[in-house]
């Protein structure tokens, strides 16, 4: 992952780090585009640990091109048993 800054806004943008402009096209070709996204808070020994998948965009995300033609919900834990539960729905 790359992350761009817009001059004008401030606003940072990620994107997948390759070259060129296939950053902006990349998700076009797939059905699926998801985000794993880690959450860590707290510090030893109480640290929680958050793991989520992402499957519609925020202004972080938006130029990741997330979505699910699965029809999935925004996001769900990222364990194998809740992505086989959403992915049989």
């Amino acid at each position: 992952m790359t992350v761009d800054k817009e001059e004008l806004s401030g606003a940072l943008t990620n994107f997948l780090a390759i070259p060129g402009n296939l950053k902006h096209t990349l998700s076009g070709w797939f059905e699926e585009v998801w985000l794993l996204d880690v959450t860590v808070t707290g510090v030893p020994p109480n640290q929680k640990v958050d793991r989520r998948i992402i499957t519609a965009p925020d202004n972080k995300s938006k130029h990741l091109g997330l979505k699910s033609a699965a029809q999935l919900g925004t996001s769900f834990p990222a364990d194998m048993v809740n992505v086989l539960q959403a992915l049989q729905k």
